[in-house]
């Protein structure tokens, strides 16, 4: 009777493990959300860290702490839904710091290796990724076709309020420039359509040194994720050869911008 009972016992424990793993996986994301709500979200670049720490503090298991801080790490790298200020906050430095804090042994570090390695590419990168767009006529082109000059990277929508607010000092820019052969703004459009792209370019006014393009599929894009988009507007500067001078360039109307555009045109 003793032994049937240890069997039973040992079956049932067996039997549970899986569905309670898979309980405690399904409750981290509402766990840390719960947290951040509690937590305010950074405001500016280098502010993830003191939630990180916050979420240890929580957590008095070392290996609870290691599981949840990956999670929080894969959610941000991966810029998921509900997590955008922290996306935007990042900064290599800071990332790295969380890495090293974490281990390069801990048992979770699969869980966020990969967009890992994608921040790290994009954000410190010599040369920038090249990519794919549809110009007006709807043909396909990559920005390498346009390597030749330095380009200031616009992302933008129509349907993005902040995005339509910086177009002013984007046709200012324009205009600045006007004389400048070796430089270009490309406008990269997450909009819904083709169709509702165009409509908004109808409304703008064209400048020789502005290259409207197109991305299809907006965020979902290989563009978003090779360029770690994770809100709009966006900026980047890259000098010839899409040499990477600044992934997280300032606002049109920026004097830093132009002055890092006028040191870029005057390097070969």
């Amino acid at each position: 009777m003793r032994t049937c009972t240890l069997i039973f016992i040992i079956i049932s424990i067996g039997s549970c493990a899986p569905r309670a793993q898979q309980t405690a996986a399904l409750a981290l994301p509402q766990q840390l959300a719960a947290w951040a709500e509690a937590f305010p979200p950074p405001q500016e670049a280098g502010g993830i860290r003191p939630f990180f720490d916050f979420v240890d503090a929580q957590l008095a298991d070392t290996l609870a702490s290691l599981q949840y801080r990956a999670a929080l790490l894969k959610l941000i790298l991966e810029q998921e839904a509900g997590w955008e200020a922290y996306s935007r906050a990042v900064t290599p430095g800071e990332i790295a710091m969380i890495d090293f804090q974490l281990g390069k042994a801990n048992p979770y570090r699969g869980q966020y290796e990969a967009p890992l390695q994608r921040f790290y590419e994009t954000r410190q990168l010599a040369k920038a990724f090249d990519f794919t767009a549809l110009n007006t006529a709807g043909d396909t082109v990559r920005i390498s076709d346009f390597g030749a000059h330095v380009l200031y990277l616009d992302t933008w929508a129509s349907w993005c309020p902040p995005c339509m607010q910086q177009l002013p000092y984007l046709h200012e820019l324009a205009e600045a420039y006007a004389d400048q052969p070796g430089f270009l703004i490309v406008t990269l459009s997450f909009d819904r359509s083709l169709k509702a792209w165009r409509k908004a370019l109808s409304r703008q006014p064209a400048h020789p040194n502005i290259v409207p393009l197109f991305i299809p599929g907006g965020m979902s894009s290989d563009y978003s994720d090779l360029y770690a988009v994770s809100a709009l507007p966006d900026y980047a500067l890259l000098g010839r050869r899409l040499r990477v001078i600044d992934m997280e360039a300032g606002k049109p109307g920026s004097s830093h911008l132009r002055e890092q555009i006028n040191q870029a045109l005057r390097e070969p």
